[in-house]
């Protein structure tokens, strides 16, 4: 009995380390209906359509949605952003309930993101091109169910450094049981992307390496309406906490940890 109450004891203790209580840094459920904090700016444009936005205080979710016709050729790019004030800093994770619904040939991405300025470089419709830079995003493809991510650094800030179109199918979870996105700090110049499912919990799509550590002076939302989406479409629950991910590896060491710990009092007794 002895050893047993031991072994729940280091059990409980080895787990503080992955599931501590944690402090959130920034929390908007949009429940307000308003968008004042945040910095709506155009990354890529190549045609004069615009888009719309808001903050619904009914339901407590952030939408947008395409203006024009659009095109589902993907040709009429309308990538943007809604950026707050508030940093991601190393050791914090960015997360959001994000919903899409799902239509072939349908292009419009919804998704959360960091940039190196609430106020980054940015177009001012109807003018059209791209000053996409300094920023990480990781979002929900409408057209092909998937999930896509992007980032660029470098010098001029437009290098793109990662990129996936979003097909990565056959690694992920039926896409009605994606609940959210998320993306962690864990160096000055280390971030992970990653999603939430009903599934598996928190799944892990790929690490980027930085060398502006400005990324992440500013958080908020990413969309690329070149379509008007599917219905539902919203973000809720945007925030910061320093709650990171636990890695792989340490998820290892605790489970074998507790398999030998076990072991040992089985022979002490």
């Amino acid at each position: 009995m002895r050893n047993k109450l031991v072994l729940l004891s280091l059990i409980c203790v080895l787990g503080l380390g992955v599931s501590s209580a944690y402090a959130v840094a920034y929390y908007d459920d949009f429940s307000s209906g308003s968008l004042a904090a945040y910095n709506q700016v155009w990354l890529l444009s190549n045609d004069a359509q615009g888009a719309t936005c808001g903050a619904s205080a009914s339901t407590g979710q952030f939408y947008t949605t395409r203006t024009g016709a659009g095109s589902i050729n993907g040709s009429n790019a309308q990538q943007m952003e809604w950026l707050a004030n508030s940093s991601l800093d190393v050791g914090e994770i960015l997360r959001a309930n994000v919903s899409l619904g799902q239509t072939a040939g349908l292009y419009f991405d919804l998704g959360i993101c960091v940039n190196y300025s609430q106020t980054p470089n940015s177009l001012t419709p109807p003018a059209t091109g791209g000053v996409r830079q300094d920023e990480i995003s990781v979002y929900l493809k409408d057209s092909t169910g998937n999930i896509g991510y992007y980032a660029a650094d470098g010098s001029s800030g437009t290098t793109q450094i990662a990129s996936n179109s979003g097909a990565i199918t056959g690694s992920m979870p039926p896409w009605s049981s994606i609940t959210g996105l998320w993306i962690a700090r864990t160096s000055a110049t280390t971030f992970y992307l990653g999603y939430t499912n009903t599934v598996s919990g928190d799944t892990l799509l790929t690490t980027v390496t930085v060398t502006n550590t400005n990324i992440g002076n500013a958080i908020g939302i990413y969309a690329d309406s070149r379509t008007a989406g599917t219905s539902p479409e919203y973000v809720d629950n945007l925030s910061v906490s320093t709650n990171p991910v636990p890695e792989p590896a340490t998820i290892t060491m605790l489970v074998f940890g507790i398999a030998g710990m076990g072991l040992w009092l089985r022979k002490r007794g």
